[in-house]
């Protein structure tokens, strides 16, 4: 490798390092602050009472014990952290000294757990917006201002019900579908909306969108946000789980790609083929049959 693509590498992998860093501080700076608030008052306020440190010292073993429980959900785990903490915890003379040196020295790990975390977050969200951007661009000079605007359209604040990097994979996938730039965001908060509502992955809700914002796009060119309200009235009304709807859809979406039926005369339909009790893959025959004579 010679010395300017090495010079050039170490500068991209430096570039990406202090974006990571910045990424990180911005999801948990405030968390960080409160905590060492509330970690200085426990402090100062148990180091007036030996049953208030022992008292605080209990209950960071039973926090760490739920954690254990909560990440392996493994009771003989997390029973085995419980007990390993109690015999510790009543084994020690808790002395002033030793009580600030046992904080001090947790606050420090949670702090750098946290941090870390967070690094590695911000450092897969950074991965993914930049795999979108390329996706989206032409050429390599856009792929940094794409990913400015996809970074903008995931932190969208009206967006709510998806976390950092459901958004970030989310857009990835519309970048993949080669969904039009503009109509990103309002597809982003398709997305987020309707997860909650049906209670599906959001990977699974961001194909079915992709999917009727292509397939819907001639019958509603500037009613994205309108759109959402439909399918939402039409998958509530649907008498079979969203899951189904959705099947159902994906099964028999070449008749409206194909301009075989009308938009709104295609969902009617969907809906009273899910209602006679037509499963998801014969819905599309179902249609087919009962389209009407014009």
């Amino acid at each position: 490798m010679s010395e300017d693509k090495l010079k050039q590498t170490f500068n991209e992998v430096w570039i990406d390092f202090i974006a990571t860093i910045k990424a990180a501080y911005n999801l948990s700076p405030l968390l960080i602050i409160i905590l060492c608030c509330v970690i200085a008052a426990i402090t100062y306020i148990s180091l007036t009472s030996t049953k208030l440190m022992m008292g605080v010292v209990l209950l960071v073993v039973l926090g760490v014990t739920v954690i254990v429980y909560a990440k392996g959900e493994n009771f003989g785990e997390a029973a085995l952290a419980l007990v390993a903490g109690l015999l510790t915890a009543y084994s020690v003379t808790w002395t002033p000294k030793r009580f600030v040196a046992f904080i001090a020295i947790w606050s420090a790990f949670t702090f750098f757990a946290i941090i870390i975390s967070s690094i590695k977050l911000a450092s897969k969200s950074e991965s993914i917006y930049r795999q979108a951007a390329i996706a989206l661009s032409e050429n390599s000079y856009q792929v940094t201002s794409k990913e400015k605007e996809l970074k903008k359209i995931g932190g969208d604040k009206n967006v709510k019900g998806l976390g950092p990097i459901e958004r970030a994979e989310t857009l990835l996938l519309f970048a993949y579908k080669k969904l039009p730039t503009e109509i990103l965001s309002s597809a982003l908060k398709a997305v987020a909306i309707l997860s909650v509502i049906t209670q599906l992955q959001p990977k699974i809700v961001a194909t079915f969108v992709v999917d009727v914002y292509k397939v819907f796009d001639f019958a509603f060119p500037d009613q994205q946000e309108k759109l959402v309200d439909t399918l939402y009235k039409n998958i509530k009304e649907s008498p079979v789980a969203p899951i189904d709807f959705i099947d159902a859809f994906r099964e028999s979406r070449r008749l409206i790609l194909s301009k075989t039926i009308e938009p709104l005369t295609y969902l009617e339909l969907l809906k009273e083929a899910l209602e006679t009790g037509e499963a998801p893959e014969k819905v599309a025959e179902y249609i087919q049959n009962n389209i009407p004579l014009t």
